[in-house]
């Protein structure tokens, strides 16, 4: 009881103190122009193996909105000896409207390819040259065959002494960090109480990817299977702190039962980091989260909830998005005709994440009478299935694949499609 009346008037005189606080960066990163948290990595590295390093910070490889961003990454690279860059940006054609930034802000607003570029056809990873005539002028290429430096930007946050785990505005209390005078794995109900008694945090609730890649980041070399996070069943999973539901990450294909939800942490399947249900009594670790000292608390938002199954079909003629040429996760797609009997069509889907992320496809519903066709985006065979399955997932090499299913002898035959998420990891 002393500890914790000790932590309240220290944390009175840091609302105090730091109240008017400026914007500051995570250790071994730079603010530049009050808006960006920069570092430099000058060894070379394949786009994908640099965009991993960046997730680990629960970041993305440097967007450039404007010209001042692309003066400053121009001089940081080239002081640091770095002759190209990789930028967090990707391209699905030959045209500005088809490229994206990676920090899921859309579209580009603002664009400095050199002229000719993006060049369908030599891959949708961005660079740009630091040195010489071209410097500061992007061009596109393939992702895994060229190796450059490149710069990670995570979102600026606020200086607070007392905690350890400070990203974008919030800290992060992982139960297993707690003195030993204080449960570190406990039921649900139990973790709620002793988050509020940290400071007034909650059970943490979950609003982007990087947030989810950030959390991730933190158990990196810790071995547990999973952690509680702070969502619940009403009718639907909610977040217990009444912010939005404007993040999904439950795993559509688990097997698991439960009125609340777990992280995979383990670290130890392609794609960590997923949420699945839980037996709220069960015991588990779990994670807190409350606002900076100084800082206001975010607006809360009108609960938004998960809902448990998928909306019953409409007058609609059809959810599958068939023959889509661009279709960006997350999202689900079907097929013609699906949940009732398919009608006899030939579809085809070309389906990306964003540059960051790899494309996982998770089946949840699963009864055709031919083979599904899917393929990464070099035209290797991915899958084939066939028949009634139980919910699968496909794991792409890379952020874009490609579908195609003739339903012709589906309805004949007694089978009635398929329903797959798909989703980043």
């Amino acid at each position: 009881m002393k500890n914790q009346i000790l932590f309240f008037l220290f944390s009175l005189f840091l609302l105090g103190c730091l109240a008017d606080s400026d914007l500051t960066c995570p250790a071994g990163f730079k603010l530049v122009n009050q808006s960006k948290c920069l570092k430099i990595f000058p060894t070379s590295l394949k786009h994908l193996e640099a965009e991993t390093t960046c997730r680990g910070f629960g970041g993305t490889l440097v967007t450039v909105k404007n010209a001042i961003d692309n003066r400053n990454i121009v001089n940081m690279a080239a002081n640091s000896g770095a002759s190209y860059t990789w930028l967090g940006i990707f391209c699905f054609g030959n045209d500005t409207s088809s490229c994206y930034h990676d920090d899921g802000t859309g579209a580009l607003t603002y664009n400095s390819f050199q002229s000719g570029y993006p060049k369908s056809g030599l891959g949708g990873c961005v660079y740009m040259p630091t040195i010489g005539k071209t410097a500061g002028q992007w061009v596109n290429g393939q992702c895994e065959v060229s190796s450059h430096a490149f710069i990670c930007e995570v979102p600026t946050t606020f200086i607070d002494p007392l905690c350890t785990h400070n990203f974008d505005g919030y800290c992060y209390l992982p139960s297993h960090e707690f003195s030993s005078d204080t449960l570190q794995n406990t039921t649900f109900e139990e973790a709620m109480v002793i988050c509020e008694e940290q400071g007034g945090a909650k059970l943490v609730s979950i609003h982007s990817q990087k947030e989810n890649d950030f959390i991730k980041s933190i158990y990196k070399y810790i071995n547990f299977p999973q952690i509680f996070i702070g969502a619940k069943v009403y009718i639907g999973f909610s977040w217990v702190d009444d912010t939005r539901w404007d993040y999904d990450y439950t795993n559509p294909v688990a097997s698991s039962d439960g009125k609340c939800l777990k992280m995979d942490t383990s670290g130890k399947i392609e794609n960590g980091g997923m949420w699945s249900p839980v037996d709220c009594k069960e015991a588990n670790f779990f994670l807190c989260k409350r606002p900076m000292f100084g800082v206001s608390e975010k607006e809360i938002n009108p609960k938004f909830k998960r809902q448990l199954t998928v909306p019953a079909s409409t007058d609609f003629p059809d959810f599958s998005h068939c023959n889509t040429t661009l279709y960006l996760a997350p999202g689900i797609i079907t097929s013609f005709g699906y949940p009732e009997k398919s009608v006899p069509t030939y579809c085809t889907w070309n389906l990306a994440v964003l540059g960051p992320y790899r494309l996982g496809l998770f089946f949840n519903d699963f009864s055709t009478a031919s083979e599904l066709n899917i393929t990464d985006e070099y035209g290797k065979v991915l899958s084939n299935p066939m028949g009634n399955l139980s919910p699968f997932q496909v794991l792409a090499p890379t952020n874009i694949v490609s579908m195609s299913y003739n339903s012709k002898m589906d309805a004949p035959d007694g089978y009635h499609g398929f329903s797959v998420t798909i989703l980043p990891f």
